[in-house]
């Protein structure tokens, strides 16, 4: 139980600041699985001792059994299998978190089940690590994203602090209804007529200015609120006559919060036991899901005023995003390209489109749409196991005996409220380790609170199969602990002095071997840091001298190396076969000079590259410059000109194509560029 509330509490506040990479996903994925692997252990030993063992069986321990099967078999014959089950360092996600939460929502129904006090508790817990994380971004640090906090950017941090809003407006009904009547029943009868009042103010007083305060610390943070208009920036009249002014810099977690809170509304007087109230709530409630549906019939239509909003404020990339899981989706309709593989899908489905956009998005590893991610990485066997997971979280926080008290319904309300404010936020965002934690807390609420359930007691008899099982399960956690928490945290810390040294040397040293130590990570991770070192290369070349020319082609070797040793495993990242092309492009810059087997190594790559991503005019143009290294010109003006017939829009293309111009002129080339950029 002390563990449930560590992990709860320190989660969200714990991120890593040995470097900038990978410094809020990863660190908390390794905690998660660390704490719930000594639970596990910590539990096992309990039956071991005791020697008997019962199971409490409930129609969302079924539904979330299905779920993880879905999604396993989905990466095992998905597009990248190692991707889906280990991920990627920057973000965190992986199966082997999604495992790790699945026992973690058992153990706190487990609890709940035992021990009436834990399910407000849990949520003082989570709600004080909010306001803390809330409390944090008020102060604009340079070290996170925006007004962001230890959860990362603004995004992120406001998905995570939708759940808790809602957890305190829960915790603060709960306290307003909980009254004096407990604390008085404990005093004699003359003491109940004397001390009433001062019991009744001294009961309910400080929890509920408590978690007054630290709902506002919430609600008033930059995530939810423009800070323009306390700044007197913003005035009334431009909030009347353009009301998304009023939003904060988390625009999806201020939607899903509106809805919580109208959700809340609305089951405050559903569960009203006069039969008129009951009916005006679900009428409302009726109204609003209709509501909710025509908006976003709305939102997808591009004719409507409410498309032409969102564009304004995010633009078009989101919806190229969700074509693009769309047409994955209808590729591979049952199980999908496997969990978090979406990135694979996005570049198979890439459109030039996108380049329109005044930020374009080459690469996204998520669609910012939690219906048309689990579509597109699980098929509808996947999204309707997903679906389901939330319909049964409902039914067991909606059903309710004539035993529970009206403080507890109130609990439960605002629990309803998270969840469906969660999934409308969800549907223009993604999630983080930490709002993971947050949902697997509310299938553990959900299990812990289900009305429907069956007890299987195991016989005192099958004591030997307890001990055996139990030993089982204490080595087999224990061997995962060095697999999936000791050996990736060795990692992880030496992914972060890496690029943090300034010595060639100490760096190839630490580098090498550096994707062996663990099973996490892989191609995405490495052609990152590669990218980073090929950013960091470009803007030293003017350092680069006969003391030190020798030394930056080894290293870029050894980072390249390091990209095609992953490659080997997962040749399908579109990324990593361009930033190996760049660097060898560095590397024969450096040396000055060519030799055909670099250059057919970075011609391979490109070719690859294209055959994942034929309408990205940025590989075209790393085609030219691949040209370029032997001076081939002709060759080198046919890939500028497939670069600007793909994306006729895009100026890089263009001044790409000029550079090509001054160092040797082409009459012929020339009147087509300055065609095509008089036209488009």
């Amino acid at each position: 139980e002390y563990l449930c509330y560590f992990l709860v509490f320190l989660t969200p506040l714990y991120f890593s600041r040995n470097h900038n990479l990978f410094s809020f996903g990863a660190p908390k994925t390794i905690l998660i699985i660390g704490v719930v692997l000594v639970m596990t252990i910590l539990y096992s030993w309990g039956v071991l001792v005791a020697g008997k063992l019962s199971f409490r069986f409930t129609p969302l321990h079924i539904v979330l059994g299905i779920f993880l099967i879905v999604l396993t078999a989905s990466s095992i014959w998905g597009v990248d299998p190692l991707n889906s089950f280990f991920g990627r360092w920057r973000e965190g996600i992986n199966l082997i978190l999604i495992y790790a939460l699945a026992i973690f929502a058992l153990f706190i129904g487990f609890r709940v089940k035992n021990n009436k006090s834990f399910l407000p508790n849990i949520l003082i817990v989570s709600f004080a690590s909010s306001v803390i994380v809330a409390f944090i971004s008020y102060f604009n640090s340079g070290f996170f994203v925006g007004n962001g906090s230890t959860l990362g950017n603004n995004s992120y941090t406001g998905a995570y602090l939708l759940f808790n809003a809602c957890f305190g407006v829960g915790l603060f009904m709960y306290y307003v209804a909980k009254g004096s009547r407990s604390h008085i029943l404990t005093l004699s009868v003359s003491e109940q007529k004397n001390n009433k009042e001062i019991t009744t103010f001294s009961s309910k007083i400080w929890q509920k200015v408590s978690i007054a305060v630290g709902l506002l610390v919430i609600l008033l943070s930059p995530i939810f609120l423009n800070y323009d208009i306390l700044l007197g920036k913003v005035g009334l009249s431009e909030i009347i006559h353009k009301p998304i002014l009023l939003l904060g810099q988390a625009n999806a977690a201020v939607l899903g919060l509106g809805v919580s809170f109208l959700i809340i509304l609305f089951f405050f007087l559903i569960f009203s036991k006069k039969l008129v109230v009951k009916i005006i709530g679900v009428v409302l409630l009726a109204s609003f899901l209709i509501g909710i549906f025509y908006t976003g019939q709305q939102l997808v239509n591009p004719a409507s005023s409410i498309h032409k909003a969102y564009v304004e404020v995010k633009g078009e990339n989101r919806f190229m995003a969700w074509d693009a899981a769309r047409n994955s989706f209808y590729d591979k309709p049952l199980l999908g390209s496997g969990f978090y593989n979406y990135s694979y899908n996005y570049q198979k489905y890439f459109t030039a489109d996108i380049l329109k956009e005044q930020n374009p998005e080459f690469y996204f590893n998520e669609p910012h749409n939690v219906v048309w991610e689990y579509a597109s990485n699980n098929g509808i066997l996947g999204l309707i196991s997903f679906l389901a997971l939330f319909l049964f979280i409902f039914i067991a926080l909606f059903t309710h005996n004539e035993y529970e008290e009206k403080k507890d319904k109130y609990i439960k309300i605002a629990l309803i409220g998270a969840l469906f404010g969660y999934f409308i936020q969800n549907l223009f965002g993604f999630d983080t380790p930490a709002t993971y934690l947050m949902l697997f807390l509310l299938v553990g609420l959900g299990i812990g609170s289900s009305r429907k359930e069956w007890i299987i007691a195991l016989p005192d008899s099958k004591n030997d199969v307890f001990k055996f099982v139990s030993s089982i399960v204490i080595v087999a956690s224990l061997v995962s602990m060095v697999f999936f928490v000791i050996l990736p945290r060795a990692e992880f810390r030496r992914w972060g002095k890496v690029i943090s040294i300034e010595s060639v040397k100490e760096r190839l040293l630490i580098r090498d071997g550096i994707q062996g130590v663990s099973l996490f990570g892989g191609v995405s991770d490495s052609s990152f840091v590669a990218g980073k070192f090929y950013d960091l290369f470009k803007s030293n070349m003017k350092n680069i001298d006969a003391s030190n020319k020798d030394a930056y082609p080894k290293e870029i070797q050894s980072i390249i190396d390091q990209v095609e040793k992953d490659l080997k495993k997962q040749p399908d990242d579109v990324y990593a076969h361009i930033v190996v092309s760049q660097l060898l492009y560095l590397q024969t810059y450096i040396k000055g000079e060519t030799d055909i087997q670099t250059w057919n190594q970075s011609y391979g790559n490109l070719q690859k590259a294209l055959i994942l991503n034929s309408q990205n005019p940025e590989i075209y143009l790393l085609l030219a410059q691949t040209y370029m290294m032997r001076e081939d010109f002709s060759s080198a003006h046919t890939a500028v000109r497939q670069a600007i017939v793909i994306a006729p829009t895009y100026k890089k293309s263009y001044n790409y194509a000029r550079k090509l111009l001054t160092i040797k002129p082409d009459k012929k080339f020339q009147k087509y560029v300055d065609d095509m950029s008089q036209k488009w």
